[in-house]
């Protein structure tokens, strides 16, 4: 081969390797090239995601650069697919913004992925980020179904409790459905926390054609589509049969104290029937008749010897009419463990009762959907769960006596503690003292000039878009059933803001106090300041004053009189009947006080107590769950309380 031709082959040969290699470095991005838009995940901990399904992300954007982009964030990882709530967002030049969307792991993908998201601006990349994202593979839930009630009859609707536990680190999606009786479940859906469980409540109606036993399945279905089953079986009674049960069959209970365990009844009986409930450890049982063909629950309680030390196990006899049924529990004395103390966390479930056994509130299904006798205060609540608390005596969130109920039980206690009204809600009256004297300030000082206030705060009479600077504005309102009129002239006016002087004279008069109708009047006009001087009638008698400055509608009608004027102050007597009444308009609506007695300082008055629980003793029967060290933050309650 000639030079010409090998120096041909040699140009030919270099131009295709320049080519792989140009190809190769346009496919070759830095995030130098393409950083004008920063990004920021959400933490520097993996982010936990359930394969197959899709949680909330987020991620902030930062413009670097000194031009608009229209943004669009996609995964460059396969597998993952993030979606934003919205399109293409504007993120202008010096500018952060929260991009919120999905995160989505298809079901093959598993394990630490170092996930890649690019920014785009159409089709140009302006910048990435790199985010750890822990898949994980969905685990099944485990199930469990109970039924509170010891039988039923053709007919009756139950009530069923399903407990669904969550194994996994990461929270579920869990579906649920019913067979073998027509019914709901409460609710059909429920994110279930990563190793915790939550409660469902079951409610149907048993067959008419039902006999002898009838079998309920309830079926939990995560968002990956595994499912798991819990069955129940209900026995059904045949005619003249009663049958008893108690909701928990196995309680801890301190030595020395007791606890009121729940009790179901039911009869299929033609007649009305008496219950009573014996035993060892019983000191008394609170049961109203059953009625016929119907069910009914009550309450035993269990007291625990000072001395007991090892479990045991004792039986209740339930009698209904003339049939006896034998109730056996198992109790294990909570002498030891953990106690709950101030700046804990825990979480305890709760049957508040009143003086009759009826339930005024609790946060257990079965007694919530039950046959337990429901005070009027009762208010059904979905979602049903145990109370969390922290015990903070400076913020104790739930009323005094369920707090010092709280403090030394231990894990899985269960107790039952009756409280006065001052442990709980307070008497049914309360009682104040308002003061029988009040002075008044008979000079006033205010600002002549009034600077930067917002446009949007302004009056719309001023019609503050049509004014111009040093125009007069003019301000109406009325107090009192009397109109007041105030000036203003505009000195400035901004973009957003505006300043305003008053505009008074020397000699003119206003009113400061309703009862006195022009009786202020300007007295000194200096640089920065009006002052008013109010000057009340000097034969005026007994007048009407309101007895709370923040509402109108308080008052004592002609109870008032002037007792002092002096160069700086107006003192005023109240001097209303003994046994008169007058009305203050709260927020849950108008509460009427009653004067009581008339004294030189305060006027003593009493109203009832506004809550509905309001002078009533209550009974809590409470069961402690668990016992941790709670937040640093502040305290209270986290979910419905006492």
């Amino acid at each position: 081969m000639n030079t010409a031709l090998r120096v041909l082959g040699l140009v030919a040969v270099m131009v295709t390797v320049a080519g792989a290699t140009l190809g190769a470095y346009a496919l070759i991005e830095t995030d130098a090239q393409f950083a004008s838009v920063q990004l920021t995940g959400p933490s520097d901990d993996a982010t936990t995601l359930l394969a197959g399904s899709s949680a909330p992300f987020s991620l902030t954007g930062e413009n670097l650069g000194d031009a608009l982009h229209n943004v669009t964030i996609r995964s460059a990882t396969p597998g993952i697919v993030f979606e934003a709530f919205t399109g293409p967002t504007s993120l202008e030049a010096a500018a952060s913004k929260t991009f919120d969307g999905e995160l989505r792991a298809d079901d093959s993908v598993s394990g630490l992925q170092d996930v890649r998201f690019h920014v785009y601006d159409g089709d140009r990349r302006v910048g990435s980020i790199t985010v750890p994202i822990n898949v994980v593979q969905p685990q099944n839930v485990d199930l469990a179904l109970t039924s509170s009630l010891p039988a039923a009859m053709p007919g009756e609707e139950v009530t069923l409790t399903g407990e669904v536990s969550n194994p996994m680190e990461t929270s579920q999606e869990v579906t649920f459905t019913l067979e073998g009786m027509e019914g709901t479940v409460e609710p059909t859906q429920a994110t279930v926390p990563g190793e915790d469980s939550t409660t469902v409540s079951v409610t149907g109606v048993v067959p008419p054609d039902a006999s002898d036993a009838l079998d309920v399945t309830l079926t939990a279905e995560n968002q990956a589509g595994q499912t798991t089953t819990a069955d129940a079986t209900i026995l059904i009674l045949a005619p003249g049969e009663t049958a008893a049960g108690a909701v928990f069959e196995e309680v801890s209970i301190a030595p020395g104290t007791s606890y009121a365990l729940p009790l179901l009844v039911v009869s299929n009986q033609d007649d009305d029937a008496s219950v009573t409930v014996t035993g060892t450890h019983v000191s008394e049982h609170q049961f109203g008749a059953v009625p016929a063909q119907a069910a009914l629950g009550g309450y035993a309680t269990i007291e625990v010897p000072a001395d007991a030390q090892e479990p045991f196990t004792t039986t209740l006899t339930v009698t209904l009419g003339d049939q006896e049924h034998d109730v056996t529990v198992h109790v294990d004395p909570a002498a030891e463990g953990e106690q709950a103390d101030d700046n804990t966390l825990v979480e305890a479930d709760y049957v508040g009762r009143l003086a009759d056994g009826s339930i005024f509130d609790t946060s257990i299904p079965a007694l919530a959907h039950g046959p337990f006798p429901k005070a009027d205060q009762f208010q059904p609540r979905p979602g049903l769960q145990p109370l969390e608390v922290h015990l903070n005596p400076q913020q104790p969130g739930v009323v005094e006596g369920f707090y010092n109920a709280l403090v030394g039980m231990t894990e899985g206690e269960s107790q039952t503690a009756t409280l006065d009204p001052s442990e709980a809600y307070g008497p049914s009256r309360t009682h104040e003292n308002v003061t029988a004297v009040t002075e008044l300030d008979r000079r006033n000082q205010v600002d002549r000039f009034i600077t930067d206030i917002p446009i949007a705060q302004l009056p719309p009479e001023f019609e503050i878009e049509t004014k111009e600077e040093g125009d007069t504005l003019t301000y109406r309102t009325e107090q009192g059933g009397e109109e007041f009129v105030f000036e203003f002239e505009l000195t400035r006016k901004g973009a957003d803001t505006v300043d305003l002087e008053r505009l008074e004279d020397i000699g003119s008069t206003t009113t400061f106090y309703p009862m006195w109708p022009d009786a202020t009047e300007v007295v000194d006009i200096t640089s920065q300041h009006i002052v008013y001087e109010t000057t009340p009638p000097e034969d005026q008698g007994l007048f009407t004053w309101d007895v709370n400055p923040q509402s109108h509608h308080a008052q004592w009608e002609n109870a008032t009189r002037i007792e002092d004027v002096t160069n700086e102050h107006i003192l005023l007597r109240h001097i209303p009947e003994e046994g008169s009444t007058y009305t203050i308009a709260q927020h849950q609506g108008p509460q009427t006080f009653l004067v009581e007695n008339v004294g030189t300082e305060h006027v003593h008055v009493s109203t009832d107590n506004p809550h509905p629980l309001g002078g009533l003793s209550l009974t809590f029967d409470i069961t402690l769950h668990t016992i941790q060290d709670a937040p640093a933050m502040g305290g209270g309650m986290m979910g419905g309380a006492p």
